[in-house]
């Protein structure tokens, strides 16, 4: 299980995460983090030292750059397409009907 209480992180006068607390049951977790590299690198850093502080299994930690349209399509992956704007729907039709 992993674990955080009133986790804050801060970049200078930039608070990145505040007062953050959650419980993770034991399992395969994987996380999506976005932010500058400089700040990445850090992060991946800090994540790398709590997790062997605290004896947790760290699989995988890769820093790796996505366009915005890579994290478009990895959000969506799997949802159903919606019509495009200019066509009708069934129920368009029968409403005008």
């Amino acid at each position: 299980m992993i674990e955080i209480e009133h986790l804050t992180k801060r970049y200078g006068a930039v608070t990145a995460v505040s007062d953050l607390s959650l419980q993770i049951d034991s399992g395969r977790t994987s996380v999506l983090l976005h932010a500058g590299t400089e700040d990445l690198y850090r992060l991946c850093g800090d994540i790398f030292l709590a997790c062997a502080e605290n004896n947790a299994v760290l699989l995988e930690l890769t820093p790796r750059r996505a366009s915005l349209e890579d994290v478009f399509l990895e959000l969506n992956a799997g949802q159903p397409e919606a019509p495009a704007a200019d066509e009708d729907t069934d129920k368009d039709k029968e409403a005008r009907s």
